[in-house]
């Protein structure tokens, strides 16, 4: 935009007003490329904490589709949600400017199957650019059932409200409205198939993205009615469905997008190695799972990447190849050395994995270094933070001045006290004591209550543990193998979730390690039941009880190796 800036003559007349007038002419002829060059300044500034992302949204042949949008969520943050959602133009394009960090990306149209990249995608000031294919719902087959799903019953397919079949071939169902609009989806049962089709409806006066999840696995698209005198008519028209002949994709097409899809796609196979390595040990079978040689390959790709923030994102995978990062695992400490030195300690990549900040400082050369303090107290990310603040496996020394004073503080408590109680036995939390009362849903179904009479009869391990927390994710192995050799042994496993929100464990469950045995989840971090009852004033905190729920062993005994030791004491 070109600004034409005229002098106009003064109304009062100073001394010296010719120089003046001429100052004040050279002055507006400069004016706007001082302008010009504040605002480059401004727009360079606020682009290093932003990315553009360029989306095309067509069907699966190639065809615009009407209605079709795109959503940004945000990952691994206290602020995680619908970071930016924008409808696509009349040739299926839209450009978003989106704030850096991680993200899952979806697009979806009604009628059509939602599609997402099968990877997190990391945004780090760089020009992205992304492609959305859609396969259209198959309904060729015909259609036997129309359901609709409530947002009441977090879309739960088996509670949906039966639609009518109309003499013109759509089908209806009159819904009562408790707010000013309705959110919905359709389940369609096709004719020859058992498992309904979940898709966003065709009626609507809006689409909208919920974080209810369908079947506990992705972000779900639905479609918006509006409703009128407390209800709402929604239809659902089988002949506006599309027709696809190809199949959904969702890709990035710049060069840099693609590398990075390989790099995320390439620690998926790593984590999958890795945890068919674990099944194998536990089944006594040779693993083939090579850490060393993993790693030897993406050292390799890191050292040949020119762009510098791929070089942190492959740095960063290099670190997670062993995806519960374990104390007995000993990793080139001069490769370490590299990637602190090269990977800032604010920067954003480690909000994948903040549970490996701590663990490279302590395999580095210098363990006493400063790197972790500088996370903790100016990464940008408050998630980040505090999940490094909660590893103690490793104080800086800017943190020993404050460990001395609680320390001290500890002791002379201690001695006030005729009989001081160890560190896990606080109150009521004690070896020879009952377990206190407690009663949790069952995270595998809301309908199954978990409680000290449903445990009696076991030798069950109570852990309390969250996925952010470093110490009990490196508990993994340990609980894992512990499972396998006692379960045969009337003894099992609660783990008792201080995670902010279900998704977390189902993800990590799912990403990282199966823990298959008894899941339970305490709403509110350190505020939640668990915390007060189990007197889990840390985590991991665990917990060992009898057949007759009486407390056996606390804490740092059930941990580690020590855990089998101590389990073999007491079950035979």
């Amino acid at each position: 935009m070109f600004v034409d800036l005229h002098y106009v003559e003064p109304l009062t007349t100073f001394p010296m007003s010719r120089h003046f007038t001429k100052l004040s002419r050279r002055w507006f002829r400069i004016l706007p490329v001082f302008l010009c060059a504040f605002v480059h300044v401004s727009y360079a500034a606020s682009a290093d904490s932003t990315s553009t992302v360029e989306v095309s949204v067509l069907d699966a042949d190639g065809k615009v589709m009407p209605h079709a949008q795109v959503l940004f969520y945000r990952l691994y943050t206290d602020s995680r949600g619908y970071a930016a959602s924008e409808k696509v133009d009349a040739k299926g394009h839209a450009h978003l400017r989106i704030a850096n960090g991680w993200y899952s990306m979806t697009a979806c149209a009604p009628g059509y199957q939602q599609q997402s990249l099968t990877t997190d995608a990391y945004l780090y000031g760089q020009h992205a650019e992304l492609r959305f294919r859609l396969q259209a719902v198959d309904i060729s087959a015909g259609i036997d059932r129309v359901a609709m799903l409530s947002q009441a019953e977090r879309f739960a397919t088996g509670k949906g409200l039966a639609m009518t079949k109309e003499a013109n071939g759509t089908w209806s169902v009159d819904v009562p409205c408790a707010n000013d609009s309705l959110v919905y989806q359709l389940a369609l049962e096709i004719t020859g198939s058992r498992v309904p089709v979940v898709c966003s409806g065709n009626h609507f006066d809006a689409l909208y993205y919920t974080s209810g999840r369908q079947n506990d696995n992705n972000e779900v698209c639905c479609s918006v009615l509006k409703c009128s005198n407390g209800k709402a008519h929604v239809v659902f028209d089988p002949k506006s469905v599309g027709r696809t002949k190809g199949q959904g994709v969702a890709v990035f097409v710049d060069k840099a997008g693609r590398e990075q899809a390989m790099l995320l796609q390439k620690e998926r196979e790593f984590m999958t190695q890795y945890m068919d390595g674990v099944s194998a040990v536990a089944a006594a079978k040779p693993s083939t799972w090579d850490v060393e040689q993993a790693r030897e390959n993406l050292q390799k790709a890191f050292e040949s990447e020119h762009d510098p923030d791929l070089k942190e994102l492959a740095m960063l995978i290099w670190l997670e190849l062993t995806p519960v990062v374990i104390e007995n695992d000993h990793p080139s400490a001069a490769v370490i050395d590299r990637i602190l030195s090269t990977v800032p300690a604010t920067s954003l990549v480690w909000e994948r994995a903040p549970v490996c900040v701590m663990w490279a400082v302590r395999k580095s050369s210098k363990p006493e270094s400063e790197y972790g303090y500088e996370v903790k107290t100016k990464h940008p990310n408050d998630w980040v933070k505090q999940i490094v603040q909660t590893d103690q496996g490793t104080i800086t020394r800017k943190e020993n001045e404050t460990r001395a004073q609680l320390d001290n503080a500890r002791r002379l408590i201690a001695a006030m006290k005729a009989e001081p109680a160890k560190d896990d036995e606080i109150g009521a939390v004690r070896r020879g004591y009952p377990l206190p009362p407690f009663s949790f849903e069952s995270l595998e179904s809301a309908d199954v209550k978990i409680t000290n009479s449903t445990l009696l009869g076991k030798w069950v391990l109570v852990d309390n543990w969250a996925t952010w927390c470093g110490p009990c994710v490196r508990e993994m192995p340990a609980l894992h193998a512990a499972f396998e050799k006692f379960k045969d042994k009337n003894f099992t496993i609660l783990s008792v979730s201080f995670d902010r929100q279900k998704e977390d464990i189902v993800k990590f469950r799912k990403d990282k390690t199966p823990m298959p045995w008894m899941q339970c989840f305490s709403p509110g971090v350190w505020s939640n039941e668990a915390s007060r009852i189990f007197e889990a004033h840390s985590i991991p905190k665990p917990i060992l009880i009898d057949p007759n729920g009486t407390i056996r062993a606390i804490g740092v005994e059930l941990r580690g190796a020590n855990l089998e030791q101590t389990l073999a004491r007491y079950i035979h």
